[in-house]
């Protein structure tokens, strides 16, 4: 269920983000065509990551399997692309999991 919030500014959904976190954001009108990393994700690689909103840096990151924010691709508004990398957001092809061979 989706919880409308009016402001002076403009209106603001109780939205679901991937992994279960709750945020207030923009309605879906607001991004429809383009990208968007809560209403309309793009194809890349961690679009199932858990999905974290960083309050303190105004960024949507997303958690690869490792536990490392990686920030969104489809964020927008983030041109700090600065984060605690171990590979993972580089794509599949970059992976830094360890493989046991047998």
């Amino acid at each position: 269920m989706s919880v409308l919030i009016k402001t002076s500014f403009y209106d603001r959904l109780k939205v679901k983000l991937v992994g279960g976190e709750y945020i207030y954001a923009h309605g879906i009108e607001k991004c429809n065509p383009d990208p968007c990393c809560i209403h309309n994700p793009s194809e890349h690689h961690m679009r199932l990551w858990p999905q974290h909103w960083r309050a303190d840096r105004g960024i949507m990151e997303r958690t690869c399997p490792h536990g490392v924010g990686h920030p969104d691709p489809d964020d927008i508004s983030n041109t700090d692309k600065i984060h605690g990398c171990d590979g993972c957001c580089r794509g599949p092809l970059h992976d830094t999991t360890e493989v046991r061979r047998q």
